[in-house]
C-alpha cells in the first residue's frame, strides 16, 4: 500500500494504526484539511490504477 503524504514524523497511507490521543487530534486535522486530496489519491489508485506519489507536507496545520 502506497504512503500518500508525510507531515512533521507521520506518515499517511490507505490505511491506519491505533494512534496515541495525541496523535489522533494531529491526524484529525491533517484529515479535515486534506480530505480531498485523499480522496483523489485513493481513486486514482484503486480504480484507474494510477501510481500516486507520496506528498510531503511541510506547513503546520
Amino acid at each position: 500500500m502506497p504512503d500518500i503524504f508525510t507531515y512533521f514524523g507521520f506518515i499517511f497511507s490507505f490505511y491506519s494504526n491505533p494512534l496515541s490521543t495525541k496523535d489522533d487530534k494531529t491526524a484529525r486535522l491533517f484529515i479535515e484539511k486534506y480530505w480531498q486530496n485523499i480522496v483523489d489519491k485513493w481513486v486514482n489508485f484503486f480504480v484507474y490504477k494510477k501510481r500516486v506519489r507520496c506528498t510531503d507536507i511541510k506547513t503546520k496545520l
